[in-house]
C-alpha cells in the first residue's frame, strides 16, 4: 500500500517576504531532528542549488522581479522552491502577494512523506504563529480522501485566494471576485474539504459558526487571529481509522453555511453549541490539555 502524503497549506495576506520571516520558517523547518530541512533551493526548476547553511535559505526566500508588458513595468517578489531527497522526502513552496496586484494571498506549502516521528500539529501550529493565516490546513492523502471538487481537486495542499472565493458557475466558467474591488479582510466563502487539522482566520467570518466549531471539534484553540481545530483525536486516523474520523468530520458539517464545503453538506440548520472554556492555541503542546469537546 502507497504510503499517505502530509500536506500542510497555509494563505495569508500578513507580509511574510521578510528575511527573518524566512528564517523563522527554516528553524521550524530543522526542528524534529532535522527530518524536515531543505537540502536544496531555488526560484523555479531545476530546483538544485545545495542550501549550505542559513545564509542560502535567507537569499532565496524573496526576491525582487520586474517584468514589462507591452511598455508596463510590474513588480512582484519570487518565494522559493525547496526539496529534501534523503530520509523523509520533501518539498516546499512560497508564494508572494502583492496588495496592488490581482492576488494579494502569500502562500506557504509542504508534502512529505508520512513519518510518526514528526509532531505534525505541532509543526502547523508553529508556522500558523508565524504566518498569520487566513486559511491553513494539515492533512493526509490515503487513497480514499483524494477527491476531485469543482476546479480543485483535494489531494494535497491547499492554498491561495481562489480557493476561497471563486465558484464554478452554472454554465461551466470559474468566477472570482472582482479584484478591483479590494476590501479587507477578505470574505472566504468556500473550503474544498475539511482537513484533519484547520486555521480559520477573519476572512471565515459570517461563513461558519465559530462557537459551534470549536464545541464540536475534538480539540480547539484561539489566538488574536483566529481558530485552530483539531478534527479528532490522532492524526492517523484519517488512514487507519477512517470511520471515526469522517464521523468527527461529519459533525463539523453543519456549522458552515450551506454550500460553503465542497464536498456533499448536510444541509441543516447551524446547531449553536455551547463551547466549555478555552485553552490557548499551545497548551496540549506545552503538556497541558487545552480543551475537548463534548463527544456526542
Amino acid at each position: 500500500m502507497k504510503q499517505p502524503k502530509i500536506a500542510i497549506g497555509i494563505t495569508t495576506y500578513e507580509d511574510i517576504s521578510s528575511v527573518d520571516t524566512g528564517l523563522a520558517v527554516y528553524e521550524l523547518l530543522l526542528e524534529f531532528g532535522g527530518k524536515l530541512q531543505p537540502e536544496f533551493v531555488n526560484w523555479h526548476e531545476p530546483v538544485n542549488i545545495p542550501v549550505a547553511d542559513r545564509e542560502t535559505w535567507s537569499r532565496y526566500w524573496s526576491i525582487d522581479v520586474t517584468t514589462k508588458i507591452e511598455g508596463a513595468a510590474t513588480e512582484f517578489k519570487f518565494g522559493p522552491v525547496w526539496r529534501r531527497k534523503t530520509s523523509l522526502a520533501s518539498t516546499g513552496t512560497v508564494t508572494h502577494g502583492d496588495l496592488s496586484g490581482r492576488d494579494a494571498s502569500s502562500t506557504f506549502q509542504l508534502s512529505a512523506k508520512m513519518a510518526g516521528s514528526v509532531d505534525w500539529l505541532q509543526l502547523f501550529s508553529k508556522l500558523c504563529s508565524v504566518l498569520k493565516p487566513a486559511y491553513g490546513m494539515l492533512h493526509c492523502f490515503p487513497p480514499e480522501e483524494v477527491k476531485r471538487l469543482d476546479y480543485l481537486s483535494f489531494d494535497g495542499p491547499v492554498a491561495g485566494e481562489i480557493a476561497f472565493t471563486a465558484r464554478v458557475a452554472s454554465d461551466g466558467n470559474l468566477v472570482r471576485p472582482d479584484m478591483r474591488r479590494r476590501t479587507f479582510p477578505r470574505q472566504f466563502t468556500y473550503l474544498p474539504e475539511l482537513s484533519w487539522a484547520n486555521y480559520f482566520g477573519p476572512e471565515w467570518a459570517g461563513t461558519y459558526d465559530a462557537e459551534g466549531v470549536i464545541g464540536r471539534a475534538h480539540r480547539a484553540w484561539r489566538d488574536e487571529n483566529g481558530v485552530l481545530i483539531q478534527v479528532s483525536e490522532n492524526f492517523a486516523d484519517v488512514s487507519k481509522n477512517r470511520e471515526t474520523f469522517n464521523k468527527q468530520r461529519d459533525l463539523l458539517r453543519p456549522c458552515f453555511v450551506p454550500g460553503t464545503l465542497g464536498v456533499s453538506d448536510l444541509l441543516c440548520m447551524i446547531d449553536r453549541v455551547h463551547a466549555s472554556p478555552k485553552g490557548s492555541m499551545y497548551d496540549d503542546l506545552q503538556g497541558n490539555s487545552g480543551r475537548v469537546a463534548e463527544r456526542r
